[in-house]
């Protein structure tokens, strides 16, 4: 089964969705990503499995039930891991912080923010993002650009700014961009849209070194007031900031049809897996 994009796959995906009646919102990847060398791989590596079986076998699947979707090998503290047999022996939460079982959404958070934000007609905005003054020219911390704010080199969140070390305590934290990657490359990828008969949307993931698996719900992202996307689209945020600018984040970003990373604007609204170890 495909890890990658299918290509073609996801362009009749994308068609259906630009004529279909349901709305999808602006919480797109960054329009600058062309110029990021590691992006530039990854959409090379979308369009390798052309001629490949995909999701489901000949990529027609409309969403499946593979199972219960996720393999609980131990606990942190009070919260419970799963051992994908990674190399870098990473233990992956397998609920998102904020919630108390897999195929709950949790909670949202703007990148190296520790609570969510209070709805309202400007939540999960620039001008309501705690890190800068109004907009991404004027960042405060994590800022490697002049031209973007205050220049202090930080592009990894300190444990002050991380949701799940704030949220979780100091065993757990986000994942850094390479550590999304190892998650990305280790497993097989499978969408449902039924997780173990709750109804829930996502993708299911199955570890090729031990066959345990994990479960990410398609929990959509807040943007500017609204929430969108939910059962049809997943964001995950990681601890690292992007290269070449300071204004976006490496996520983990995923939908019927592919799972891989991507980069956001830090204001949105995204939820949380945490790890823990090394």
């Amino acid at each position: 089964m495909n890890k990658k994009m299918n290509y073609w796959l996801a362009l009749s995906a994308s068609f259906v969705m630009a004529t279909s009646p349901v709305m999808f919102s602006s919480c797109s990847d960054d329009d600058d990503d062309d110029d990021d060398p590691k992006k530039e791989q990854n959409e090379a590596n979308k369009g390798e499995d052309n001629n490949q079986e995909g999701n489901g076998g000949d990529g027609e699947n409309n969403g499946s039930n593979p199972g219960n979707g996720h393999s609980d090998t131990g606990k942190v503290g009070k919260y419970p891991y799963v051992d994908l047999g990674l190399p870098s022996g990473l233990k992956w939460a397998t609920y998102n912080v904020g919630a108390t079982k897999p195929e709950e959404y949790g909670d949202y958070f703007a990148w190296g923010e520790t609570k969510p934000q209070a709805d309202s007609d400007t939540s999960y905005s620039w001008a309501t993002y705690k890190w800068c003054n109004g907009n991404f020219y004027s960042m405060t911390k994590y800022c490697s650009q002049s031209f973007n704010g205050t220049v202090d080199s930080l592009n990894t969140l300190l444990p002050e700014d991380d949701a799940a070390t704030a949220n979780w305590g100091s065993a757990w934290r986000m994942p850094t961009d390479e550590e999304l990657d190892e998650m990305i490359e280790g497993c097989n990828w499978e969408w449902t849209k039924d997780y173990n008969g709750t109804g829930v949307s996502g993708q299911i993931g199955t570890s090729e070194t031990n066959g345990n698996t994990i479960f990410f719900p398609a929990a959509g992202c807040r943007d500017n007031g609204s929430l969108n996307n939910v059962g049809f689209d997943g964001y995950y945020c990681s601890s690292s900031l992007k290269s070449g600018n300071s204004y976006s984040a490496y996520v983990l970003d995923f939908g019927l049809y592919y799972f891989d990373w991507c980069t956001y604007h830090r204001h949105y609204g995204l939820s949380v897996r945490a790890v823990s170890g090394k």
